[in-house]
C-alpha cells in the first residue's frame, strides 16, 4: 500500500538527511514490526516454533509507534518519564502475551500443542486480559499528555518540527499494545 512505501521512503530520507539521528532507525523498526505477520507463511515445522514468537511480538509495532511519537523529531527520548513510558509500552506489548501463553485455558491458543501452556487457568487469564485492556487507554493517554508537554515546552521553530507528528499520529492506527490478547 502507499502508506507502507511512504513509511519506508520516510526512513530512507531521514537516513540520508540525518544519518546520525536515531529517528530513521525507529521508522524502519516500526515498519518492520508491522510486517512481522508475513513470516507466518514460512514452512517451519513444528509450527509452534514460528507461531509462538510471532504471537509474542504481534503487538510490538504499537510500542515502537509510541516510541516514535515520543522520540520525534530528534529520535531520542529526552525525559526520564518518556523512557519509562516507552519501556512500559514494550513490556505491555510483549509481557501480556507471554503471560497469556502460560495461563491460556484454550489448548489451541495461540497454537495447538504449545509447550509453554503450563498453568492453564480461566480466572487468571480473565484477570490478565482485564488488566491489559484497562492499561491500554492509560498508556495512550499518558503518551498524548507527554506529547502535549513536549508541545508546550517547544518554541515556535520546534513546534513546526512537531506539527507533522501531531497531525499524523492520531490518524495512523487505532490499535494499541495488548489489544489482541
Amino acid at each position: 500500500s502507499a502508506g507502507r512505501e511512504g513509511a519506508v521512503l520516510m526512513g530512507v530520507v531521514l537516513l540520508v538527511r540525518q544519518p546520525t539521528s536515531s529517528l530513521w532507525k525507529l521508522v524502519l523498526l516500526w515498519e518492520a514490526a508491522g510486517q512481522l505477520w508475513t513470516l507466518w507463511y514460512l514452512p517451519i515445522e513444528p509450527r509452534w516454533l514460528l507461531e509462538i514468537p510471532l504471537y509474542l511480538v504481534g503487538d510490538l509495532w504499537a510500542a515502537v509507534f509510541i516510541h516514535l511519537v515520543l522520540a520525534y523529531p530528534s529520535g531520542r527520548l529526552a525525559d526520564p518519564f518518556d523512557r519509562r513510558l516507552v519501556a512500559f509500552a514494550y513490556a505491555l506489548a510483549v509481557g501480556v502475551k507471554a503471560i497469556a501463553l502460560v495461563i491460556s485455558p484454550d489448548p489451541c491458543y495461540p497454537t495447538c500443542d504449545s509447550p509453554l501452556r503450563i498453568l492453564p487457568s480461566q480466572p487468571a487469564y480473565d484477570l490478565v486480559q482485564f488488566v491489559a485492556i484497562a492499561l491500554i487507554p492509560l498508556v495512550m493517554l499518558a503518551t498524548l499528555v507527554e506529547y502535549g508537554r513536549h508541545w508546550r515546552r517547544a518554541g515556535p521553530v520546534a513546534r513546526r518540527a512537531l506539527r507533522p507528528m501531531l497531525v499524523a499520529a492520531p490518524r495512523h492506527r487505532q490499535q494499541v499494545p495488548g489489544a489482541t490478547l
